[in-house]
């Protein structure tokens, strides 16, 4: 599929594993629920774990990548998980993720800046250009709308 979306000039971009916590942090975020059993073990969970848990993935990823030019893979996880415990909470304590495994709102905020430069990498646009031209005016493919 991949190929057939490269002989049509298509790229394609995938987004690598995100973090996959113990337990969702709606469940355990409030002084009412902290106490659920579902949030005995905690939402953390250490980083090694994660990266052993993707590594056939992310393997199967780099493949794909050095096969497709089209192709380029986002990894979020050094974003969500900068230190030897992937935590739900940020520093401000402010929830990254929703649950297990969906990001929460500003999880999302978070992530915003380094995937819009991906997809800038990806057309050739850079940050000066969007920077003068403005996010909700230029298009990818550097036409002003």
């Amino acid at each position: 599929m991949i190929q057939q979306l490269a002989r049509l000039q298509v790229k394609v971009l995938i987004d690598a594993p995100k973090p996959v916590l113990r337990a969702p942090a709606f469940r355990c975020s409030d002084w009412f629920n902290r106490h659920n059993p579902v949030c005995s073990t905690g939402a953390d969970t250490s980083r090694v774990l994660l990266l052993e848990m993707r590594a056939p993935v992310m393997s199967s990823l780099q493949y794909l990548q050095q096969r497709n030019t089209n192709l380029t893979v986002w990894d979020p996880f050094p974003v969500l998980c900068p230190g030897e415990v992937c935590r739900a909470f940020d520093a401000s304590g402010k929830t990254m993720f929703f649950d297990g495994d969906h990001l929460s709102a500003h999880g999302n905020r978070v992530l915003y800046p380094r995937f819009a430069q991906v997809l800038r990498n990806m057309y050739g646009i850079s940050q000066t250009y969007v920077s003068a031209c403005g996010v909700s005016q230029c298009s990818l493919d550097n036409t002003v709308l």
